[in-house]
């Protein structure tokens, strides 16, 4: 399927016609008991159009575009709107383009449509225009430019309220987040991971990486704001660059040249209102990119501005709120930690009973291997001395390891854990001496690990004392 679009050469006020094939795919209707298949056009957008100028423009590599010195300053506009078009717009059939391009691009489709150059292939076809219509199409290109430098001021300025504000929010929010990194770090002093009295939790966060953060973040806080001062201050310039030239342009609308067409005599030479018109375009297409160029580089220091601000906000103000929220992460940790030994500790109990069954089970079957191998049928055979699998489930080697950190000090949980399971319906009490002695023996280890404690605690009360003494005997001495 062919889809013309009619280009609008704004420098030039010419037109040629451009043909876009669209490739049909298929496409199935759901919902029918026989899906019927059905083609349907793909869509066709500014990026495809101007890809395809480009190649009817610049067929070999000797017309290629220029890497270094030029920018591929291209820009399409719709002719009636004169809204610039951005590269994922889909085009219509019969869509009237104005194109702006760069300055090689430009001379080249300047030949092409003067007819200097053919165009490759016969693809691309100049369309016969009037006098009048490029003088109309001209009159468009000028006020289409008008449109990008207004567009631009108002999203700079936007964007500069923005970041000011983002400024102002992040210094906010720097400055109580670098008041609560020594509190957050105060507060989690004392805190040992899992009551284990060698594993403080300050051994697991890095102190000096937050101060020093806090330092960079003061620099990377200055550095933003000197950023967004840069941007306002070239602000200026470029206003009055938009509002001179929209002195300019209300000049030329009061002129004859853009009020009436008339046709120029054999002596007028380059004084037609078309060649007017045309250098009133050029004029204003550099005026247009300067002015874009220098928006360009605010844009770049209010990017920048908000770089510096998130930087801020995430190594900073967010590493604040998770070395505050560090604590209670750990006791939710530990809640967890908790009740996965106790599940741990509830099913060896559980099991305990069943070991010295399970090895005589083991030995008879060992027994039965020498005694009956020859007397069964092989299937019977195998079937019976299939070996037992494990009593034990696979081991929880978390809770395994860290089962040394919790002593259940005036209450068994595993024990409540299982007398829970027997009260339940459809369950019968659990009791066996087994699991009695164990439970003593546990008791004896608790009352054990309890006196060890206590010693320890007296032991440290006491050295703190005999420093604190030996302190202020020094002081005395001084």
């Amino acid at each position: 399927m062919v889809t013309a679009v009619n280009i609008v050469f704004a420098p030039t006020g010419q037109s040629f016609l451009l043909e876009m094939r669209r490739e049909e795919t298929p496409t199935r209707t759901t919902g029918l008991p026989l899906q019927r298949t059905s083609l349907s056009p793909e869509r066709i957008f500014i990026s495809d159009v101007m890809k395809r100028i480009r190649d009817y423009a610049l067929p070999s590599a000797t017309d290629a575009i220029p890497l270094v010195g030029d920018r591929r300053f291209v820009e399409c506009f719709d002719y009636g709107t004169l809204q610039p078009l951005r590269a994922h717009d889909p085009v219509s059939e019969g869509q009237k383009l104005l194109l702006f391009a760069s300055p090689h691009l430009s001379n080249v489709l300047t030949e092409r449509l003067s007819g200097l150059r053919p165009w490759p292939q016969d693809e691309g076809s100049k369309l016969p225009v009037t006098g009048e219509e490029r003088w109309a199409n001209l009159r468009q290109a000028c006020l289409a430019l008008d449109v990008p430098p207004l567009l631009h001021r108002n999203q700079m300025e936007q964007e500069m309220n923005r970041c000011t504000e983002k400024v102002k929010d992040t210094a906010k929010r720097f400055q109580a987040a670098k008041e609560g990194i020594e509190e957050a770090l105060e507060s989690i002093k004392d805190i040992n991971i899992f009551r284990g009295f060698d594993s403080p939790l300050m051994s697991f966060v890095d102190a000096n990486g937050m101060r020093m953060a806090a330092v960079q973040g003061e620099v990377k806080l200055c550095e933003a704001a000197k950023c967004i001062d840069d941007a306002r201050a070239m602000a200026p310039e470029v206003i009055r660059a938009i509002v001179r030239e929209s002195q300019i342009t209300e000049c030329v609308q009061a002129s004859e040249s853009w009020r009436t067409f008339s046709t120029p005599d054999e002596h007028a030479g380059d004084s037609s209102v078309v060649a007017v018109l045309m250098q009133e375009v050029g004029r204003k297409l550099v005026a247009v990119r300067s002015i874009l160029t220098k928006i360009g580089k605010i844009t770049r220091q209010q990017s920048k501005c908000r770089r510096y601000c998130e930087a801020v906000l995430h190594h900073v103000v967010h590493r604040q709120r998770i070395l505050c929220q560090l604590p209670q992460g750990v006791e939710a940790a530990e809640r967890l930690l908790e009740r996965r030994i106790t599940l741990r500790r509830a099913i060896r109990r559980l099991i305990l009973p069943l070991e010295a069954e399970h090895r005589s089970l083991e030995r008879d079957i060992q027994y039965f291997l020498g005694k009956w191998r020859d007397c069964l049928p092989d299937d019977l055979f195998g079937a019976v001395t299939t070996p037992l699998p494990a009593l034990y489930p696979p081991e929880d080697t978390v809770a395994h390891d860290m089962d040394r950190y919790f002593l259940d000090v005036g209450k068994d949980e595993a024990e409540e854990l299982l007398q829970s399971i027997s009260m339940a319906p459809g369950t019968s009490p659990i009791a066996s001496s087994a699991v009695e002695a164990e439970l003593r023996d546990v008791e004896d280890e608790v009352q054990r690990c309890e006196v060890a404690l206590r010693l320890a605690i007296e032991r440290r009360d006491a050295l703190r004392r005999e420093s604190k003494q030996h302190s202020i005997d020094e002081l005395g001495a001084e």
